[in-house]
């Protein structure tokens, strides 16, 4: 199975590629590029099941939490008084 979850990644980077030049937006780009990337790490955690395995997936995941809070943040205007 490590060469599916080899294969997932790099169709993660591919496919995040595609969606870059269609639709011109990295933020979708980037929020694709982690959903992929989460299940490569837990297609590798499924066929590994080691220590290190878990906690790649876990940092995976963390990783794709925080970025996608970042990119879901509503944008505030700048102050037109400063």
């Amino acid at each position: 199975m490590k060469p599916l979850g080899t294969l997932v990644t790099a169709l993660a980077l591919g496919s995040a590629a595609v969606v870059l030049l269609t639709t011109g937006s990295w933020r979708v780009a980037i929020r694709v590029l982690l959903d992929l990337l989460t299940a490569a790490g837990l297609i590798r955690l499924a066929a590994a099941q080691g220590w290190i395995d878990l906690a790649s997936a876990a940092v995976i995941v963390l990783l794709r939490q925080v970025v996608s809070a970042v990119l879901l943040r509503p944008r505030q205007p700048p102050d037109a008084g400063q």
